[in-house]
This record gives structure tokens, sequence and C-alpha cells, in this order.
């Protein structure tokens, strides 16, 4: 378990990784939701495949959405901590 446990703290450090570990778990937390909205608004014609499949879709676009948007808080967070130590270490050095 500790092997484990280090390469996922080691991966989750790439942000890259990141992104894609968080898609993959989104993706996987809204599948049964998905499927679940396709069972309850479809016709009941529809093939069981067609409806797990079409939810396995809408889960990884939902996913990829709810991805994006957390990569995009984090990236503008990590932008905006570096321009507030950059203007810190300025102001450091008595530079205007």
């Amino acid at each position: 378990m500790q092997k484990w446990s280090a390469a996922f703290k080691k991966a989750w450090k790439n942000e890259d990784v990141r992104g894609w570990m968080l898609w993959a778990a989104a993706t996987l937390l809204l599948f049964w939701p998905c499927a679940r909205f396709l069972y309850t608004y479809t016709y009941s014609t529809m093939a069981p495949a067609t409806k797990l499949s079409s939810a396995a879709f809408m889960a990884a676009i939902l996913g990829g959405v709810i991805s994006w948007g957390i990569n995009e808080a984090a990236f503008r967070m990590r932008k905006r901590r570096a321009a507030l130590e950059k203007k810190k270490n300025r102001k450091k050095d008595g530079k205007r």
C-alpha cells in the first residue's frame, strides 16, 4: 500500500497527470447518475447497451468539463500567487 500511495503522490504533482486523474475520477463518479438519467428519460425500446454506452459518453463529457474547471481554477490561483510573490519581491528590493 505504501508504494501505491507514494506513486499516487508523485503522479499528483504533475499537472497533466493530475488533470487526467481528475477526469477519470469524475467520469467514474458520474457514470451511474448518467445511466439512471438515461434509463428514466429515454424510450423503453432502446437497447440497454445503447443506454449504457450513451451514459459512459455523457459521463466522460461532463467529467471533462468538471476537470477543466478545476484545472483552470488551480492555474489561475497559481498565476495570481506567482504575481503576488513577484510584487512582494520587488517591494523588498526597494524597486517600484
